[in-house]
């Protein structure tokens, strides 16, 4: 089962032929609480996401030499970056890099984040005008809701691949109300399976505009 196309700012998604189980409920670490995320589980369903936490311990503030590589990122990229306000505990923004465009694709931004001793988190940040997009090809995936009243969130996807798992959305920090074509904000975090997949649901759901 596939999903190809992500209709911009839907609140949810029929999928014809999908399998679609209930979310089980694990015992979360003692950092997070309950959470109004819903997942939609697609087969196998043995991959289902602790809940991760409504309000994080902490929220992050990237430091003066990340935000003089963003504000130059910033200047290629031609509009705000949003970054993540909830980073894992003891990861940081190591590097914020703007990739200017090349023959078949736009520009984007690329963060890393790093932590001594763990896997790289990267998050690459696009932006789009149009009704939809087309998503990448997962055979094992999770189709998530976000109701966090964070701007606005098209189909949010997690993909469980060989060894490294990518979660994939559109996102705007206002509504679209037209006129003209919708514009959002292609994101897709990846980091090796060692990451838990709960801590990649937080950093997408507490993306916001410095």
């Amino acid at each position: 089962m596939v999903i190809k196309k992500s209709l911009l700012l839907s609140s949810s998604i029929v999928v014809s032929l999908m399998v679609i189980a209930s979310c089980g409920t694990t015992t979360p670490s003692p950092n997070y609480t309950p959470s109004e995320t819903t997942a939609i589980i697609a087969t196998p369903t043995k991959y289902i996401i602790p809940t991760p936490s409504a309000t994080p311990t902490y929220f992050y503030t990237p430091p003066d030499a990340i935000k003089e590589q963003l504000e130059i990122a910033i200047q290629g990229f031609g509009r705000d970056i949003p970054i993540p306000h909830y980073l894992p505990e003891g990861y940081e923004i190591t590097e914020a890099l703007y990739v200017p465009k090349q023959q078949y694709s736009g520009g984007y931004v690329e963060l890393t984040f790093t932590r001594q001793g763990k896997p790289d988190i990267t998050m690459s940040i696009r932006w789009h005008i149009g009704p939809f997009r087309i998503l990448p090809i997962f055979e094992i995936y999770q189709y998530f809701e976000f109701n966090d009243r964070n701007g606005t969130y098209g189909s949010v996807i997690l993909g469980y691949l060989n060894d490294h798992n990518d979660l994939v959305w559109d996102w705007a920090p206002v509504p679209w109300d037209g006129p003209g074509m919708p514009q959002f904000y292609e994101m897709v975090l990846s980091a090796s399976s060692e990451v838990p997949v709960e801590e990649l649901v937080n950093i997408a759901r507490f993306v916001r505009i410095t």
